[in-house]
């Protein structure tokens, strides 16, 4: 048992019961006390701590009618050792997901990142719970420098004959710079040819970090470099 957090949520629920077997069976979380008569449990899971409150049994606060889903413009960041162990129980449940698994990488200083293994579920009353397991952390350097690489490997695809091998190839560029930059460059590009200019056009500066810009830049520029004898011969396409 974690020591008791200084903020605790507590959910107003239409059956307590039914909540409970979903937080305990599905998710995990242990019931520290219960008050059956009031139908109310408190329940925690590592550092995560909750109570469940039945409506309409005792005091009630109420702000608002309680349309379901519950909690609507809110979701509960729930960090657990390996959220593969909630999949299973749920998968064999049978309980949807409102979000498969996904890895997230979130920006936590000007060249760091913490990275999270994450999924959403809904509770019984539509509380929507985000359980997520951690990856560690990386510095964006780290990052561009596979970037590059990667990188690196398609640009002389470029210099292709075939036009079309050379759009597939920009496009597999754009798509390395996408992983590099958390942001997808070749949106609404599809497979014409894109330039640096296209690049900077699509991709906000406040998105990008001095180090990253420049990434983006020479590459651009390096892949113009091998198209533009091509492009200046058979002509530029529209978009």
């Amino acid at each position: 048992m974690s020591a008791e957090p200084s903020l605790v949520p507590e959910l107003a629920v239409t059956d307590c019961d039914v909540s409970v077997r979903f937080w305990r069976d599905l998710l995990g979380f242990e019931v520290l006390y219960d008050r059956p008569e009031e139908g109310f449990a408190y329940l925690a899971l590592g550092g995560a701590h909750l109570m469940l409150d039945q409506a309409d049994i005792g005091r009630t606060w109420r702000t608002a009618p309680f349309d379901p889903p519950l909690g609507r413009g809110i979701n509960f960041q729930i960090s657990v050792p390996d959220v593969a162990d909630q999949l299973r129980q749920l998968r064999e449940a049978g309980w949807p997901l409102f979000m498969e698994p996904e890895e997230k990488w979130y920006r936590i200083g000007p060249s760091k990142e913490a990275g999270v293994r994450q999924f959403l579920v809904q509770d019984p009353d539509g509380y929507l719970l985000r359980l997520q397991m951690s990856l560690g952390h990386r510095t964006l350097e780290q990052e561009l420098n596979a970037a590059e690489q990667r990188v690196s490997s398609l640009v002389s695809g470029a210099c292709s004959e075939d036009l079309f091998a050379q759009d597939l190839c920009v496009t597999n560029v754009l798509g390395c710079l996408a992983d590099a930059v958390q942001h997808d460059p070749t949106q609404g590009h599809g497979t014409e040819p894109v330039s640096s200019d296209d690049l900077i056009e699509v991709m906000p500066s406040d998105r990008l970090p001095g180090t990253r810009a420049r990434l983006v830049v020479t590459l651009a520029n390096r892949i113009d470099g091998v198209r533009r004898p091509k492009d200046e011969t058979v002509g530029r396409r529209g978009r």
